[in-house]
C-alpha cells in the first residue's frame, strides 16, 4: 500500500514553481509558485537547506520517473557540453567538472585511480560492444 504523506493544516498543493530568490546575503532562498486554486506561495528556507535538497532531487526525480514509466532501468541523462579536470589544492585530489550547455555543472573529487579508470572506460565500453556484437 502506498504510504500517505503526513497531513497538516499548512499544506500547499503547488501546481508550478515559477521562481527561485536568494537572499542578498546569501543566508536563504525561497520557492516561489501557485497552487491548484491559483494563489501564489512562497516557502523560504535558509541557504543550509541547499545541501540536502541537492543531494536529495536526484535521486527523488530518478525514482519518480522510474515509476511513472514502470521501468527499474531509466536514468536521467544529460549531455555533456564541457569536461574540466584540475588538480585540487591538497595536490591529491583532481576535481572532475561537468557541466551543459545551460550551464548546470557538478563537480567531483576523485583519486588519480579513479581518474584512470574512466580515461580507460571508452576503450573497455568498446571491447564490450565488439564481444556483444560476435556471434557465439
Amino acid at each position: 500500500m502506498p504510504q500517505q504523506p503526513p497531513t497538516t493544516d499548512n499544506r500547499i498543493d503547488a501546481t508550478q514553481l515559477s521562481g527561485l530568490e536568494l537572499a542578498m546575503d546569501g543566508s536563504s532562498f525561497a520557492l516561489q509558485g501557485a497552487d491548484c486554486s491559483g494563489n501564489s506561495w512562497s516557502l523560504n528556507l535558509p541557504s543550509a537547506c541547499l545541501q540536502q535538497l541537492i543531494l536529495t532531487l536526484p535521486n527523488l526525480a530518478v525514482k519518480a520517473m522510474r515509476a511513472q514509466h514502470h521501468d527499474d532501468s531509466l536514468r536521467i541523462v544529460y549531455p555533456a557540453h564541457t569536461v574540466a579536470v584540475e588538480l585540487a589544492s591538497d595536490h591529491q585530489t583532481f576535481i572532475l567538472t561537468l557541466r551543459t550547455e545551460d550551464g548546470f555543472h557538478v563537480s567531483f573529487g576523485l583519486s588519480a585511480t579513479q581518474c584512470e579508470t574512466i580515461g580507460d572506460s571508452p576503450r573497455r565500453a568498446q571491447l564490450m560492444s565488439k564481444d556483444l556484437s560476435q556471434p557465439s
